[in-house]
């Protein structure tokens, strides 16, 4: 009977534990960042609003005027870090959630198996002024987007 006693106790506390856990934002993606490509320049931008969400967007500038390719969002829903913006989904434009799979100090692994295009997201940072990001699409036969950021 103790044994089964302190089963239960470890096993509470360890969900206590876990529970509790917070993971930290990637304040390190906070700034503006140059993606060079043979088509020329383009910005993802991301702006710290409080400790718990990041505001992004991806845009480029022609001559004076500025395209914006995709609004961004990483949050915390029920401290379940998510990342949010338009997906392709069967040819059509939703606003999906991309829920945080893999996570360490350097990699961010967002992912949404219901969503066609991109299905991951994945932002590893390098150095402090340098992270590679790379998207994974449903179809594995489909090649993935990848490129590397530089801090302005």
């Amino acid at each position: 009977m103790f044994r089964f006693f302190a089963i239960i106790f470890f096993l509470n506390i360890s969900y206590v534990s876990f529970s509790q856990e917070v993971i930290d934002f990637p304040h390190w993606l906070a700034g503006t960042w140059e993606i060079e490509s043979p088509t020329g320049v383009s910005y993802e931008e991301w702006k710290l609003s409080d400790n718990s969400e990041l505001i992004g967007r991806t845009y480029r500038i022609f001559a004076n005027d500025t395209i914006i390719f995709d609004n961004m969002r990483i949050y915390n829903l029920d401290t379940i870090p998510v990342f949010e913006m338009f997906a392709n989904n069967q040819n059509t434009r939703e606003l999906t959630k991309f829920y945080l799979q893999i996570i360490d100090e350097d990699l961010w692994k967002f992912e949404n198996i219901n969503s066609y295009n991109p299905r991951s997201i994945n932002y590893h940072k390098i150095e402090e002024n340098l992270v590679y990001v790379w998207t994974e699409h449903s179809n594995t036969e489909t090649a993935c987007m990848d490129f590397l950021m530089k801090k302005k």
